[in-house]
């Protein structure tokens, strides 16, 4: 009996904790964040202020843990399929789930923060770089190195080309997948004694 009441509450919370990230993802592509209020997402979630602040101390918190969610979400979905999965089939994952939080990226590319970005491609290091030692097993460690780089910096930057587009439109996200896959694939056999400036 106690631990279906304890289940009970554990999902009660995490309801609540999802109105909560729901909400904020409704408002933050509307207004900046100072202009974020916890009664105005109370409302929005139809919660009370109390249970607000079970969550979070405030709108920052859950305005960073609702970022932090939004990459974990995406991180146990590559993490299912990296091991089997193409480059091809990566970047459509990326790219859906980018349309999925389009408006919540966009403001963050909007402000240059680039962390979430870099968050996501780590995830993806160690097997796009057994990928690329398929296809060029000499590949130094520094090698390495620039290519996760270059790879992280077009990444960042096949979103970005999408920033200013309202809503993304679904059927373009395998073009987008096919692109970057060629380009990745193709860069262990290129010559990184030059500088990434060069490459970029």
């Amino acid at each position: 009996m106690e631990l279906t009441r304890n289940l009970v509450r554990d999902q009660r919370y995490q309801n609540s904790e999802n109105k909560i990230y729901r909400a904020i993802e409704e408002v933050i592509t509307e207004r900046s964040s100072d202009k974020i209020t916890v009664s105005g997402i109370c409302r929005l979630a139809k919660i009370r202020r109390s249970t607000f602040y079970r969550h979070f101390s405030g709108i920052e918190e859950a305005i960073a843990a609702h970022l932090e969610h939004t990459i974990d979400e995406l991180q146990r979905a590559l993490s299912r399929i990296m091991e089997r999965a193409s480059f091809e089939m990566l970047f459509y994952l990326i790219f859906t789930h980018f349309a999925r939080h389009h408006k919540l990226y966009a403001r963050l590319l909007d402000n240059w923060d680039f962390s979430y970005f870099h968050q996501i491609a780590l995830t993806l290091k160690q097997v796009v770089i057994e990928r690329w030692l398929e296809i060029q097993p000499k590949l130094t460690q520094n090698a390495q190195e620039q290519l996760f780089d270059v790879f992280t910096f077009r990444l960042i930057q096949e979103l970005k080309a999408w920033q200013s587009i309202d809503e993304m439109i679904e059927d373009k996200i395998p073009t987008h997948a096919r692109r970057l896959t060629n380009q990745i694939e193709r860069l262990p056999r290129r010559q990184f004694d030059v500088s990434l400036s060069a490459i970029f």
